[in-house]
């Protein structure tokens, strides 16, 4: 095995423990909502892009991915508060049924922005450390 496969392997396994451990103490690691499946599903895929372009080491498209997945999440958080904001004015007269609008759009909204700027960080780190 080279010793990039072996640092690529090392950290993905990393990767693994830790989204395992996350899980283990009760974050939950995927959203629920049908809107933010797909933005998190989008998200996932440039990811993957990403690190299948990480293991064929072309290093300027892992650098280009990793600027513009966090940008996906920034998309992500916007059909969040577009979603809460649209929510909350269908339901004017009842406090209960906006405050529900709201929550459900700010989950697609943190979800989004969460997985775009783990995603990010994860395609750097890959970048650097088995690029040495």
């Amino acid at each position: 095995m080279t010793r990039f496969a072996a640092r690529f392997c090392i950290l993905h396994i990393i990767l693994v423990c830790g989204a395992a451990a996350l899980w283990l103490y009760g974050v939950p690691l995927w959203p629920d909502h049908g809107t933010a499946r797909v933005v998190a599903g989008a998200i996932l895929a440039v990811m993957l892009w990403g690190l299948w372009r990480a293991w064929r080491q072309d290093w300027d498209a892992v650098e280009w991915i990793a600027a513009r997945v966090v940008m996906l999440g920034l998309f992500g958080t916007v059909l969040g508060f577009i979603a809460a904001f649209q929510g909350y004015g269908g339901a004017v007269g009842d406090a209960q049924g906006a405050i529900s609008a709201v929550a459900g759009g700010m989950a697609i909204s943190l979800h989004a922005t969460l997985l775009g700027i783990a995603s990010s960080l994860w395609l750097q780190i890959v970048h650097r450390v088995a690029r040495s």
